[in-house]
């Protein structure tokens, strides 16, 4: 994003878009909850999954998930995870952990764990 900025890449972030309009003139005018108006040459949206963008775009697409998976991620200081009596064997050595498993009916689970933020954090997902 620095590079943009430094070439006179106007961008704006933290803002939340109520309304698009990019047949009215040149370009793309963004209005936000907070009441302010802007104007671009390109917008990008990323917006998630009820994405004004989109909707505004691209009317008829409905996203859906390609699968029912999930996942909940945490993020926990590693000194936390080695001192727990019972995580504390996670956090033994900086390695990647993998386990997966599968109930009857259902679909895989899985847990991994690895370290992040050079060792001081701990990323589980589950």
């Amino acid at each position: 994003m620095s590079v943009a900025r430094k070439l006179g890449v106007n961008i704006i972030t933290g803002s939340r878009v109520k309304e698009i309009d990019h047949t009215s003139s040149p370009g793309v005018k963004a209005c936000t909850e907070a009441g302010k108006e802007y104007h671009f040459d390109l917008l990008v949206g990323s917006d998630g999954v009820n994405s004004v963008v989109r909707r505004k775009l691209f009317p008829d697409v409905k996203p859906e998930p390609p699968t029912d998976n999930c996942a909940y991620r945490a993020i926990v200081p590693w000194e936390q995870v080695k001192n727990d009596p019972i995580a504390g064997e996670l956090a033994q050595s900086p390695t990647m952990e993998v386990w997966m498993g599968r109930t009857v009916g259902k679909q895989n689970g899985y847990i991994i764990t690895y370290p992040i933020s050079g060792g001081r954090d701990f990323n589980m997902v589950l």
